[in-house]
């Protein structure tokens, strides 16, 4: 099984819904990370040329929370792999 782990606005069902409708989710609190704004969007817009976006960074002393989303198709998995992992 393969599965994502989404955070910040990607927690609410209705953006969920429009990125893997045939997900299914479960809530995660995920040990020795921290979120930040510390990447550069690469292809969204930012108003006043503002682009950060929420990423995670290896901290020992923090968590966060986030969904495990599941049961996602393979179409999704190569799409997803295409976009945010090169």
């Amino acid at each position: 099984m393969i599965g994502i782990i989404t955070y910040g606005s990607l927690i609410n069902p209705i953006e969920i819904d429009k990125i893997a409708p045939d997900a299914l989710y479960i809530p995660v609190k995920v040990n020795g990370y921290r979120r930040s704004f510390s990447q550069k969007a690469r292809y969204r817009k930012g108003k006043n040329n503002e682009k950060g976006v929420l990423t995670i960074d290896k901290h020992n002393k923090s968590w966060f929370n986030g969904l495990l989303l599941y049961s996602l198709s393979d179409e999704y998995i190569e799409s997803y792999k295409n976009l945010h992992m090169k």
